[in-house]
């Protein structure tokens, strides 16, 4: 499922998702709420982001982006596994104070490699705020519903239309129903 941006709606995508035998479904233009998982991690993602901007103006976006990610995937769990055991069959290790030994307890040889594990730290931090705010749990807790109801061909409907430039909706129609898509209508 994606959303109607041109990078989902070019010959390349779909000669690729025809190769690959992939069905691709898109969601409604103007309507970010029907693609909602997608959404609410990309909100958790600018969020950390602006925290770790905040903090680190001196670093390059780019490297504060990989760092957001690299803290959301490594903390998320999935059935118990994280996205790197996932993957790599196998948690990195990482010196910490827990498991920390000797070596690790002494101090850092390299400052570019303090840099980076201060920025981890930092991005992790940023996560977990990042996760603990209740706008973005309370948007986690609701769930998305399709409505239901199921529409006639040649039947009547309203619908809402997000206008980017002046960043306000707007409820259009009457419109007729031509087919219904699950909860897509045209």
């Amino acid at each position: 499922m994606t959303d109607n941006g041109g990078e989902f709606n070019s010959d390349e995508f779909r000669e690729v998702a025809s190769i690959l035998n992939i069905q691709v479904g898109t969601t409604t233009a103007f309507s970010p709420y029907q693609n909602g998982l997608c959404e609410q991690v990309h909100a958790i993602t600018d969020h950390m982001l602006m925290k770790l901007k905040a903090e680190n103006s001196d670093l390059h976006l780019e490297t504060l982006l990989f760092w957001a990610n690299m803290a959301k995937n490594s903390l998320q769990m999935r059935n118990g596994y994280s996205s790197h055991q996932l993957v790599f069959g196998r948690n990195p290790n990482v010196p910490n104070i827990l498991q920390a030994k000797l070596p690790a307890l002494e101090g850092s040889t390299s400052e570019v490699f303090q840099k980076d594990l201060t920025a981890l730290h930092e991005a992790r931090k940023a996560y977990i705020q990042s996760e603990s705010s209740e706008r973005i749990r309370q948007a986690l807790r609701s769930k998305v519903r399709a409505s239901e109801q199921v529409f006639q061909c040649g039947d009547k409907v309203f619908y809402k239309v997000f206008y980017k430039p002046e960043g306000k909706e707007r409820w259009l129609g009457p419109g007729k129903v031509v087919f219904q898509d699950g909860k897509v209508l045209l």
